[in-house]
């Protein structure tokens, strides 16, 4: 039965964000050449995607700033049962307006818009009334905080745009107690490995606001004299909460881990806005499972013959055990040579700037010019051990800014931090929107031991 990963808002709806942003006629701090709305169908639909993709973003303030739209900046999303209700009815309300424009009518465009943002509204509702991550989830809670807090920092393309990031800044962190009080109201039974994440990941929310963030405001002696004074009391609710997170929370931390059967099929049916069902997605997985290993087969034995020219037990053995032969002996002979917990970032940046020369020097593809923002730089704390190594894209709406290639911590073999980030690491496919998606899978990239991370 597959598991799932922990409800993360991001990446579904920064494509949504995006797309819809591209056609509507107030647009956000970029410039897209989406077709305009010409009838009055198409106006119709544009003023209400306008709004409602307004109204969407002031709900998940977090997400606006990740896609660089900065109009709620200030805000911390709102948990607490009357701020669900208030999404709820949100969503409801539009999905009503939805209802009244006359799709047939639409040109593409629009019309693509009209499925786009139906899609959106009954994705949110599920969530929002059967998923109900804010009562279990905990790790979206330090996600809000952590990102809350990043995404303000990311540098502006205009620096006169700095003092209104940090001033958001000060204001999510005086919007921190209440946040935390409504997430010790509202988390009640989580899954055990959710809660031991977090307790490893919280304390650096802490170093953040102590250590990060004060040399970003050496420059704005007003701002920075607004942060000492907001920084305690959020410093004080966030080492409440650390304390609530080791204490009552991990004695509860009782849930299943395993979303069931019938809620996961939903969950994969609004995530990738199709009608598949779970059997034909496990057959899939099933056969892509066996056509990898037969690759990773024909990769390995040229090298398994160089490397051991004398053993050629393998030939007497049957396909799996074959298999299993050559790719293991292979992966373990390379499993030699590797880095160290203290090499490993430094080996990173070495391998991505030979990986750059080769592609220079073979020209078959382009590159970004040498004065591109983006880093190698350590994932922020709040998102360490959720996967080895992802890419994080500049805002949506801010594609200039700066991008990162997140490399996180590897913790030294055989103490409590190690296995406990054995637990809990996943394996990055490819970016989400915030963003990362991750593979089904979870791995221990201390031992090698297969775990489960993922909720499904």
């Amino acid at each position: 039965m597959p598991k799932r990963r922990a409800h993360s808002s991001y990446s579904p709806a920064l494509a949504l964000f995006t797309a819809v942003f591209a056609c509507a006629s107030a647009r956000p701090p970029s410039s897209f050449d989406g077709p305009p709305p010409t009838t009055p169908a198409d106006r119709q639909m544009a003023m209400l995607a306008e709004q409602y993709l307004d109204s969407a973003l002031e709900l998940d303030p977090i997400l606006a700033s990740y896609v660089g739209y900065h109009k709620w900046d200030g805000r911390m999303p709102d948990y607490s049962s009357r701020g669900i209700r208030r999404a709820i009815q949100t969503h409801q309300r539009f999905a009503g307006e939805l209802k009244k424009i006359d799709k047939p009518k639409l040109s593409a465009p629009w019309a693509i818009d009209y499925e786009l943002i139906q899609g959106r509204i009954e994705h949110a509702l599920f969530v929002l009334k059967e998923l109900r991550p804010f009562e279990w989830d905990v790790q979206m809670y330090n996600e809000a905080i952590g990102g809350g807090l990043y995404y303000l920092t990311v540098p502006p393309r205009d620096p006169a745009d700095v003092p209104a990031r940090l001033n958001a800044v000060i204001s999510r962190l005086e919007a921190l107690p209440r946040f935390l009080d409504i997430a010790k109201a509202k988390l009640a039974k989580p899954p055990k490995v959710f809660t031991e994440l977090v307790i490893q990941q919280n304390p650096g929310n802490i170093d953040t606001i102590e250590k990060i963030l004060p040399p970003l405001f050496a420059e704005h002696p007003t701002l920075a004299a607004k942060l000492a004074a907001a920084s305690p009391r959020a410093v004080a609710a966030l080492k409440d909460f650390q304390a609530f997170l080791e204490g009552e929370l991990l004695e509860r931390s009782t849930g299943d881990w395993r979303l069931g059967r019938s809620l996961w099929e939903k969950k994969l049916r609004h995530t990738l806005g199709a009608q598949m069902s779970l059997d034909d997605l496990y057959a899939g997985a099933e056969r892509g499972l066996e056509l990898t290993r037969l690759e990773m087969y024909d990769a390995a034995l040229p090298v398994y013959l160089e490397q051991f020219p004398d053993d050629r037990s393998h030939l007497e053995m049957l396909t799996e055990e074959r298999i299993n032969h050559v790719v293991g002996r292979v992966l373990r002979e390379a499993a030699k040579d590797h880095g160290t917990a203290a090499t490993f970032f430094a080996d990173v940046e070495k391998k991505a700037a030979s990986i750059r020369a080769f592609i220079e020097r073979e020209r078959f593809i382009a590159l970004p010019p040498p004065d591109d923002a983006f880093e190698i730089a350590p994932t922020p704390p709040f998102l360490d051990g959720v996967a080895v190594a992802f890419f994080n894209p500049a805002p949506a709406f801010e594609p200039d800014a700066k991008k990162s290639f997140w490399i996180s911590s590897v913790p030294e073999a055989g103490t409590a931090d190690a296995e406990a980030t054995c637990r809990s690491t996943t394996i990055t496919r490819s970016s989400r929107s915030r963003s990362t998606r991750h593979s089904p899978a979870t791995t221990c990239r201390c031992t090698g031991r297969a775990t489960a991370r993922t909720r499904r």
